[in-house]
């Protein structure tokens, strides 16, 4: 049995979109703030009133070839901080990527900084939970998008975050 989807408030981003074409010509977009959600699942388990709820967030986005987190995204590891706070019974696991440009092991070993840097800011954010939190690098394998466009290659640029713990109905 399984139990409907849950959406989430985890707040607002601001998006404005940047394009140059081989002439260099610019192209600025700004649009309105972007609310963003987040959908929790949950699944039966064995006993009759316990569930393991996972709740994933995919939001950090790095530039390419970098590692470095920017202010913004330092507010968003920050929130969920404070969720991983609000939550000690769970289980946090990060998981870096990246898009298919480079070799395997170089990207490997990017997507593993990936993963440290919010690993770091996390600890820093939850104090206490380090033990909690696993992460790892996950390289150009899986990534959470197709690599056929520079788009959802940018989309790649980034780090996966998943709380699982058990909750009661």
């Amino acid at each position: 049995m399984e139990r409907p989807h849950e959406v989430g408030e985890a707040g607002r981003i601001d998006v404005n979109l940047a394009a140059r074409d081989a002439r260099g010509q610019e192209l600025l977009v700004a649009a309105e703030p972007v609310a963003v959600r987040f959908i929790q699942t949950s699944q039966l388990l064995a006993q009759r009133l316990d569930f393991r709820v996972q709740e994933r967030y995919a939001l950090i986005l790095f530039d390419f070839d970098h590692h470095s987190i920017d202010a913004r995204n330092r507010h968003i590891v920050e929130q969920i901080g404070a969720r991983i706070r609000d939550l000690p019974q769970a289980g946090v696991e990060i998981v870096g990527h990246t898009d298919n440009i480079g070799s395997e092991a170089y990207n490997q070993q990017l997507s593993e900084r990936r993963a440290r840097a919010v690993y770091d800011l996390l600890r820093n954010a939850a104090p206490g939970a380090a033990e909690r939190i696993e992460y790892r690098g996950a390289g150009m394998i899986d990534p959470p998008y197709d690599n056929l466009s520079s788009e959802t290659r940018a989309f790649n640029r980034t780090v996966t975050i998943t709380l699982e713990y058990l909750a009661r109905e």
